[in-house]
C-alpha cells in the first residue's frame, strides 16, 4: 500500500502512483485534486521544499491521512477504493488503540 512517513503523512507522488491515476501528469493531478477537494496548505497538505540539487529545487507535498482518504474518494477506480478502505482501517484501528506509532509507544505513561 502507501508509506506512511514518521509525521503520519503520505507524499502525494506515491498516492498518484499506488491509485494508477488516469491522469499521469502529476502536476496537473494534485493541482485538480487539491483545487476540487478544497484541501488547505499546512492543514490538509504541507509544501516541504528539498534541497536543490543543482538546478530548480524539488517541492515535495505531504498529505494527512484523511486528506489521503479524500483523495482516494475523488478517485473512481478499484485501486484507490483498496488504498482509501486500508487508510479508513488504520484510522479505526489507531482509534481503538489497536495500533500505535513508535513514537506514542515512547510517551510515558501517567
Amino acid at each position: 500500500m502507501l508509506q506512511i512517513n514518521e509525521r503520519n503523512r503520505v507524499y502525494g507522488e506515491d498516492i498518484h502512483l499506488a491509485i494508477e491515476s488516469k491522469n499521469k501528469n502529476y502536476r496537473d493531478w494534485l493541482n485538480d485534486k487539491i483545487q476540487y477537494a478544497d484541501l488547505k496548505e499546512e492543514k490538509d497538505f504541507f509544501a516541504i521544499l528539498l534541497k536543490s540539487s543543482g538546478g530548480r529545487p524539488k517541492t515535495q507535498y505531504e498529505f494527512t491521512l484523511d486528506a489521503a482518504k479524500e483523495i482516494c474518494l475523488l478517485e473512481k477506480n478499484e485501486k484507490a477504493k483498496q488504498i482509501r478502505r486500508w487508510l479508513i482501517d488504520l484510522s479505526n484501528k489507531a482509534e481503538n488503540l489497536e495500533l500505535i506509532t513508535v513514537k506514542q509507544a515512547a510517551l510515558p505513561l501517567k
